[in-house]
């Protein structure tokens, strides 16, 4: 916990995002996938550079990016996705 709420701990995007405005999000991703411009117009409190930023460096790197991967591909694309996204995560 002392980790946590260290001043030296650099805060990370994810840090300055309600819950609220993950949800928005995530419905903007589902509406209109990587037209973040649109995705930034649903959530009023963020900029499209705090949008742009938060989907580069969190949600890329996230399970519900995957299961929003797996949700839009082909059965038979599925495992490649999956074995993708685990590569990724493990060289980050």
């Amino acid at each position: 916990m002392e980790t946590l709420l260290a001043p030296i701990r650099r805060p990370r995007p994810i840090d300055t995002w309600s819950s609220q405005e993950v949800a928005l999000f995530e419905a903007g991703i589902c509406e209109f996938g990587e037209d973040l411009e649109a995705v930034a117009k649903l959530i009023p409190q963020k900029s499209t550079s705090e949008v742009v930023q938060f989907y580069y460096s969190v949600w890329r790197f996230s399970r519900r990016e995957l299961a929003y991967q797996c949700h839009q591909a082909p059965e038979s694309e599925r495992a490649s996705i999956i074995a993708d996204f685990s590569k990724t995560r493990a060289a980050a």
